[in-house]
């Protein structure tokens, strides 16, 4: 496993190197020591590192954004975080893009440190052991290798030719977040079953599904898609994305990358279908405005009343009622960066407050509002 570590304070970049040494475990490699996160970025894709030991907050690009980058590169990457009680915020984020593990820098040991590289390892030692011809023991099609690879046309067109992907017809990318339900894959599979177009093996990366649908026109494409969405809305009804209609091989791995971007509206609704055609056709979002006004509301914080406050709040997140498929990204960073904000300006005028923020990964539009009116 190789291992990436990232901290601008150098005490603590030289203690993790060596407690990661001292522990002597033959599977784990240090390839890369870095103070900042363009060098952190630099070193993970020239080594195509396993996993990433950063600190949130650095000069230059932060943790957070070390982490965007990367997963948009290497979506298999683990992430371990280094955070102060002061950017608990930051941490929350964090989670929400799939961080394995998030330490308080104050109370951090070295066997936290190693025990966390040891459960990271056990967990990808599970799933290419449960393997079986670029599938995962419960039968989900692993792409990781397409991932690591999307430079080799070769490579990629074999692997979907491997996986029965007929290159004459139309394609669309239908994805969703797994539940980890009870018989989820086979609920999957029962669809593929009772359908008479061209479906390959759903297709698991971290914690998203994505059905590979073909047929012979975009119309009966856009009716397969369709039947989908009731048919699973019956069954879990949650948020569902699509991406355009595509065609050709070498474009399997853009329609998955569009799919995986479009899932980012579960940051913003519960359940619905947004199909990639439809939603980047909406108005675009005003992102001077907006963040010329979230720069005047934080200034505002401490000068106030709570009521006054709260429906200023209230008025700032009502931007993000509809969000076209271009803005969702950006939106959902612009939500958590007030959140952090207020955060930050509550725990300098607060400072001796111990009540420690609970972190999960759920953090979505409804919860970031909540906590601001909380806060």
């Amino acid at each position: 496993m190789k291992i990436l570590i990232a901290d601008d304070e150098t005490p603590i970049r030289e203690w993790i190197q060596f407690s990661i040494e001292r522990g002597n475990h033959p599977d784990f490699e240090i390839v890369g020591v870095a103070e900042n996160g363009n060098d952190a970025l630099e070193l993970a894709l020239e080594h195509h590192v396993d996993t990433v030991i950063t600190d949130i907050k650095m000069p230059g690009m932060d943790g957070l954004m070390l982490m965007k980058k990367l997963l948009e590169k290497m979506p298999y990457v683990s992430f371990i975080i280094l955070t102060n009680y002061a950017e608990f915020s930051y941490a929350r984020e964090a989670i929400t893009y799939g961080a394995k593990k998030y330490f308080l820098k104050s109370e951090l040991r070295g066997q936290d440190i190693l025990e966390a590289l040891l459960e990271i390892e056990s967990e990808r030692a599970a799933l290419l052991e449960a393997k079986e011809e670029d599938c995962y023991s419960n039968g989900y099609l692993d792409i990781f290798t397409c991932c690591h690879r999307l430079d080799d046309d070769a490579f990629i067109r074999s692997f979907w030719q491997k996986h029965h992907f007929m290159e004459e017809l139309d394609f669309a990318v239908v994805a969703l977040r797994s539940r980890s339900s009870e018989g989820q894959k086979e609920k999957l599979d029962g669809f593929i079953r009772d359908q008479k177009l061209h479906i390959l093996r759903p297709v698991l990366r971290n914690e998203s599904i994505y059905l590979i649908l073909q047929a012979e026109s975009g119309e009966l494409l856009k009716e397969a898609v369709q039947a989908f969405v009731s048919y699973w809305n019956e069954r879990e009804p949650g948020i569902i994305v699509s991406s355009r209609s595509l065609h050709g091989i070498d474009r399997v791995m853009e329609g998955i990358e569009e799919a995986e971007r479009m899932l980012q509206y579960d940051f913003f609704y519960k359940k619905g279908f947004f199909p990639a055609k439809i939603a980047e056709n909406g108005e675009r979002l005003e992102r001077n405005t907006i963040k010329k006004e979230c720069r005047k509301l934080l200034n505002r914080v401490m000068h106030e009343d709570r009521d006054t406050l709260n429906q200023n709040i209230d008025q700032w997140f009502s931007f993000f009622d509809h969000v076209p498929c271009q803005d969702v990204g950006w939106a959902k960073e612009a939500c958590m960066s007030f959140v952090m904000g207020l955060e930050e300006i509550f725990l300098e005028y607060c400072k001796n407050s111990q009540e420690e923020p609970e972190i999960d990964r759920g953090w979505t539009l409804d919860k970031c509002r909540e906590f601001c009116t909380y806060i």
